[in-house]
């Protein structure tokens, strides 16, 4: 976890600092100048929050609905690019890209398209997802029916188990406390 923390960092100080990078990640530099060249706005670290109506709030409103943090935010007049930095396993999975890209979408009502990426910071790759402003009901839709489930469960004070990759050996729940307890 430290270790992507320091990657954060020395990222976001890179882009607003223009401080050099760490050997490790030197070989970014290229793409943050490719970046700085293009004629975008570079944001790092971007505080993002939303109301329930989809509406921009500050990150810690009484009103806020869902937060997050873009790493990087490459914006342009119509179009913006969104990065995430992975520093563990790779595993694509567009949830987080979709999310980014409906909070793009929300803070800037021109934006058409948002292109979204993970970027890999140990494999030095990335996967990417485009998304325009016709799928915002279809990022939207995804996302709501699962914040649903969860306010009944914290109204109603039931939370089902369920099964996950870390049931064992890590779980310390017993038999008796979850149906999903293996061995």
């Amino acid at each position: 976890m430290r270790y992507g923390t320091e990657c954060h960092l020395f990222l976001e100080n890179r882009v607003v600092k223009k401080a050099p990078l760490p050997e490790h990640l030197v070989w970014m530099e290229s793409s943050i100048k490719k970046m700085e060249a293009s004629g975008g706005k570079l944001i790092a670290e971007q505080k993002v929050a939303l109301t329930k109506g989809l509406g921009i709030t500050t990150f810690f409103a009484k009103d806020v609905w869902v937060r997050g943090v873009v790493d990087l935010t490459v914006r342009y007049d119509v179009k913006s690019v969104v990065l995430d930095y992975k520093t563990g396993k790779r595993k694509p999975d567009s949830d987080q890209l979709m999310l980014f890209a409906g909070f793009e979408f929300a803070d800037r009502p021109d934006v058409q398209e948002v292109r979204t990426g993970y970027l890999w910071l140990k494999d030095k790759k990335m996967d990417t997802e485009t998304f325009t402003r016709e799928d915002i009901p279809m990022i939207w839709g995804h996302f709501i029916p699962k914040v649903e489930r969860l306010e009944k469960a914290y109204e109603k004070d039931d939370w089902p188990a369920r099964a996950s990759g870390l049931c064992n050996p890590w779980c310390p729940a017993t038999l008796a406390q979850c149906k999903h307890k293996k061995g």
